[in-house]
């Protein structure tokens, strides 16, 4: 899977998803709690990808969106969006796989902030 996608994102828009890089991000999320790595792969991705004009109209959902495609490129977590709570739903949830434990599952709670029209932030969750 990884490589069916990193070749077709290659060609498409000239992007080299770093599949060491992100799967050293995922194994951070996994077994060290640290999410800095994976957002700057998420940073990086959005800057490639999107162009001026798809960032004017761009929403959290969009943001959403390009994570979710990222993180399942990862088999380390069952990746639920949109998980019904007790007072709402959760953005992302990252959820342990019984063949796969990991020390720490994830809920993503994504906030979009216009940083300025032609750019975008990811701001790191709140621990």
């Amino acid at each position: 899977m990884f490589c069916a996608l990193c070749s077709l994102t290659h060609k498409t828009y000239g992007l080299k998803l770093k599949v060491e890089e992100l799967r050293s991000a995922m194994r951070d999320l996994a077994y060290q709690g640290r999410i800095e790595k994976l957002i700057g792969i998420v940073e990086e991705f959005l800057k490639k990808v999107l162009s001026n004009r798809d960032l004017r109209e761009f929403r959290e959902s969009h943001l959403k969106v390009h994570i979710l495609t990222l993180l399942h490129l990862s088999r380390l977590f069952y990746i639920q969006s949109e998980l019904e709570a007790e007072r709402g739903y959760i953005d992302i949830f990252l959820r342990q796989i019984p063949q796969f434990p990991v020390d720490y599952e994830w809920v993503l709670e994504l906030k979009y902030l216009m940083y300025n029209p032609i750019s975008v932030k990811i701001l790191i969750p709140l621990m």
